[in-house]
């Protein structure tokens, strides 16, 4: 039973999809530093060629949601992006001392502050922002996706895999946004671009009655039939205005 999750005290909702491997972790905590809030979006891989199971990248991706947030928040730097930096260096040592070879994940992380919301996004996560009356993709994120099994990894960007770690096609640099606390966010894993693109999205918040986004998307996907991976989505919108019922539809919203 799949179950559409809403934080009243966030603005946020999520539901995750689970395939055949379910190695995707969202979290939604009010308990990291200074911000009010912080959400994890963090797909989690490992070689079951090298590793058995699905375990390893399942721990994975639940060890960088509850690491790194508290890594930037106590990241020095005098720009966001150089705190990113050195929280993203900080946890990829330590996510290599905890999983040494063939382990990975990727995420994508908001920082909610009280005028300011700050997006860290590292490897293939899908992070739109609402601009104009549209979802965009923000151009401060790049495209990390590589052709996989032609290149050793899916992702440009990523924490872990200790094995590739000298080849220089490949790093551990985030991309940093910032936006208005009042932006509208939408996190996906990169299941859902075996479904739906952006136009897709974009065309289904058009049709989507108020407060039922993520359900109108859940409902496409599921009538699709297409999901080849775990899929994983998270939507922030602060505007109650527009939202008003967002909770009561999201406090009951169940899927078989």
């Amino acid at each position: 039973m799949l179950q559409i999750h809403y934080n009243k005290n966030t603005n946020c909702a999520y539901v995750l999809l689970p395939f055949q491997r379910n190695q995707d972790v969202i979290q939604v905590r009010t308990d990291v530093g200074d911000a009010r809030y912080v959400v994890s979006v963090v797909d989690g891989f490992n070689f079951r060629d090298k590793i058995h199971g699905n375990a390893a990248g399942r721990q994975a991706a639940t060890f960088v949601a509850n690491n790194f947030g508290v890594q930037f928040m106590h990241a020095k730097g005098k720009s966001y992006f150089e705190k990113a930096k050195r929280a993203s260096i900080m946890l990829d040592t330590l996510f290599i001392e905890k999983f040494p070879k063939y382990v990975s994940a990727v995420g994508s992380f908001l920082f909610h502050f009280q005028k300011e919301d700050v997006i860290v996004a590292l490897g293939t996560i899908n992070t739109f922002i609402w601009r104009e009356g549209r979802w965009v993709k923000p151009k401060e994120i790049g495209n990390y996706f590589l052709d996989y099994p032609k290149y050793y990894s899916g992702s440009r960007t990523f924490f872990g895999l200790g094995e590739v770690k000298n080849n220089p096609l490949y790093s551990n640099k985030p991309d940093v946004v910032v936006i208005s606390a009042l932006t509208p966010v939408l996190i996906a894993t990169d299941g859902i671009d075996d479904v739906l693109n952006l136009e897709d999205i974009n065309r289904i918040t058009e049709i989507a009655h108020k407060g039922k986004l993520l359900e109108t998307i859940l409902h496409e996907i599921q009538k699709r039939g297409t999901q080849k991976d775990d899929i994983s989505i998270l939507l922030r919108w602060p505007h109650l205005a527009i939202n008003d019922n967002i909770a009561e539809c999201y406090n009951t919203a169940t899927y078989g």
